[in-house]
């Protein structure tokens, strides 16, 4: 989560790393892009589009036009230029390596960009880019868009006669490459099925529909036919090797049987995938169309002689969205609810039913009636698959919240530098956005590590009334977090760190009163070393400027309360006493000794709190021995553990994880 100031306090980021380029909108590999980003960014995701360019021109040169509307598009555009070998056919055998296409520029591109951000989700587009949710921290949600199958390809290829383009890559290989990200999206539910079954994945099925193209539909609501004397038919395409082999096919079949009928039937075809047919048959190619609807509005009828292939026809759900009266094969209308009456399974069937329509001419209405029906079930099935989309990378990214916008960097650096110390942890696992005083954001807003970001209370209740926020873990530290409560709704979480609420209380702190104070981070980490600076000299005088200190004593209450034991030791010279019930001088003479190492520590008060816990992890951390009253069951056995940091840095992303971490189900959506 990029937590910004103002009404933005918020926001969450997207990372797109895509092959294919969200304009011109003129294929149904870029249309699907562009659907799937733009529900991110619908959702109030940052969108940073990383374009690994290798088609068309792309190939060799830069576009800076196609750059200038993707800058319009997104929050941020990057591009890397492929190498020459992407798209290219298998080097060894018929089957590509699950990564031969891997970019070192790439890699070295996400290398950089991670070691400075983070990003909520990354979605990566096709399995054969997969390997860069290698490159993206642990916490970052990944999301693959599968697109196709392409272990389906080889064999649909060789049902059309065709030898295999693009990417070819067998079934256990991409397993392990979809098995690379968190969630898997399918574009139907047969395939989502499938994928569900082959990686054991949460797979989620969001169908392919254009809603924007409902506003062109009334002007293609016709009561009868273009023309008297013909019935006209339109097909918009791309050159893709199943559209021109299953519209060849057509063809050849309606030429047949318009020289034995004479039928009127008039052909329209838009797209490129006129440029690789031929037919004797007249036929108006319009190639480049600015719209599915500057085409269909020159026909009665679309049709989709599709009849092989993988994957869901865009050109199906484009006809639907403009409730354009049309006619399928049963292929291309996989996915939908269309009436069989409007299904063909073979290029003769479908030539024939053109056939009967061009010499019956019946009410264009009854075909309607079918493609609306299937348009809204199509509609109602992709708004499901969306929202399920959203919901699933919203509940693996939930933002934890941290509140210590009470906490002074003098009154309260104890607690300050525990949970400045442990931050970079933290933000491994989830967005992390602090809550801090004026006073500690000057000191350590800016040095905080990548993935966390630092707001004040009025900028953060702010945002917690927008109505597409995610849902939180508000952590409460000082018990002071009544204003967020009142504002949380339901599927946020308030937690409230109890340990804090007194310097030496045994109140249990929840899953946080099992983590350590301090993590070893505390030694290096730019923030808490900022925070240290920011406590006045004047404050750690009194033990900076001992001339010999020799002994730092932790003493509860006067000196005069202390047991004989304690009295005899008291006299040594070089000694600083703190009590411990003034709570300002103890947790400063505890971050002093950051600053100055006496040659002892002795702790004879209750051992008990978070106060003398962090007494303890501070001398573990700077390796000063530390003992305390014989009969206090801590110092018992006569030695600390000498590894206590060790053990601690393995404990705070156990007990994070096992107390924070919700663990999704699988989820798949019915089309």
């Amino acid at each position: 989560m990029q937590a910004r100031t103002g009404n933005n306090a918020l926001i969450r980021s997207a990372l797109i790393v895509s092959p294919f380029a969200t304009w011109p909108l003129d294929a149904g590999h870029r249309r699907r892009t562009m659907q799937m980003t733009r529900l991110l960014k619908q959702a109030g995701y940052h969108i940073t589009f990383l374009l690994v360019a290798f088609e068309d021109h792309w190939y060799w040169r830069h576009d800076e036009a196609t750059c200038e509307i993707l800058r319009g598009q997104w929050d941020e555009v990057h591009v890397v230029y492929a190498h020459r070998g992407v798209g290219t056919p298998p080097k060894n055998g018929v089957h590509h390596h699950l990564d031969e296409w891997w970019d070192a520029d790439l890699e070295a591109m996400l290398r950089n960009v991670s070691g400075r951000r983070v990003f909520d989700v990354a979605v990566v587009h096709n399995v054969w880019l997969s390997k860069a949710f290698d490159f993206l921290p642990r916490r970052t949600v990944r999301v693959l868009e599968t697109h196709d199958i392409f272990w389906k390809r080889p064999e649909a290829f060789r049902r059309i006669g065709q030898a295999p383009e693009f990417f070819i890559c067998n079934k256990p290989d991409e397993v392990f490459g979809i098995r690379r990200a968190d969630i898997v999206v399918a574009i139907q539910q047969k395939e989502g099925v499938e994928l569900l079954h082959a990686t054991g994945s949460e797979v989620i099925t969001v169908p392919f529909y254009d809603p924007t193209l409902e506003a062109e539909a009334p002007r293609l609501r016709r009561r009868d036919y273009l023309a008297p004397g013909k019935v006209s038919f339109g097909f918009l395409a791309s050159p893709n090797i199943f559209n021109i082999t299953g519209f060849q096919a057509l063809l050849t079949e309606l030429e047949r049987r318009v020289g034995e009928t004479f039928a009127p039937v008039d052909l329209v075809v838009g797209g490129r995938v006129g440029e690789h047919v031929k037919t004797t048959l007249a036929m108006r190619k319009l190639g480049f169309v600015p719209t599915e609807a500057d085409l269909y509005e020159k026909v009665d009828y679309a049709i989709a002689p599709v009849f092989d292939g993988t994957g869901f026809k865009i050109k199906t759900a484009d006809a639907l969205a403009l409730e354009m009266p049309s006619l399928f094969s049963t292929h291309s209308a996989d996915g939908t609810v269309l009436d069989p009456s409007v299904q063909f399974d073979s290029p003769a069937a479908m030539a024939e039913a053109m056939i009967e329509l061009s010499l019956r001419r019946p009410p264009i209405s009854g075909n309607r009636v079918h493609v609306t029906r299937a348009r809204l079930a199509l509609g109602a099935s992709t708004a499901a698959g969306a929202k399920l989309f959203i919901d699933s990378i919203a509940r693996r990214s939930e933002p934890l919240v941290i509140d210590l916008s009470t906490a002074h960097p003098v009154s309260d650096s104890l607690v300050l530098q525990s949970f400045l110390s442990q931050i970079r942890i933290y933000s491994e696992r989830r967005a992390v956005t602090l809550l801090l005083s004026p006073e500690a954001m000057r000191v350590a807003a800016r040095v905080l590590p990548p993935g966390v970001g630092a707001v004040s209370m009025d900028s953060f209740l702010d945002a917690l009334g927008q109505p597409d926020r995610p849902n939180l873990t508000v952590l409460d530290v000082l018990g002071r977090t009544s204003a967020i409560a009142e504002r949380l709704r339901p599927g946020d979480t308030l937690i409230w760190d109890q340990r804090w609420a007194g310097y030496s209380s045994d109140r249990p702190g929840g899953v946080f009163g099992m983590l350590p104070v301090f993590h070893s981070n505390l030694l290096w980490e730019p923030s808490p070393m900022s925070m240290r600076k920011a406590i006045p000299k004047a404050a750690l005088a009194r033990i900076l400027e001992a001339p010999a200190l020799q002994r730092l004593v932790f003493v509860e209450g006067d000196l005069g309360d202390l047991t004989r034991e304690a009295r005899a030791r008291s006299n040594w010279r070089g000694t600083v006493y703190v009590r411990t019930d003034d709570w300002t001088s103890l947790q400063n003479a505890i971050m002093s000794l950051s600053l100055r190492k006496p040659e002892e520590v002795l702790w004879l008060a209750p051992a008990r709190g978070v106060a003398f816990r962090a007494a303890l992890e501070m001398c573990a951390l700077h390796r000063i021995p530390l003992s305390g009253m014989a009969d206090d069951a801590c110092f018992r056995s006569g030695a600390l553990p000498h590894n206590l940091i060790q053990e601690n840095d393995k404990l705070v992303p156990q007990i994070f994880d096992e107390g924070l971490k919700r663990r999704p189900a699988k989820l798949l959506v019915a089309a």
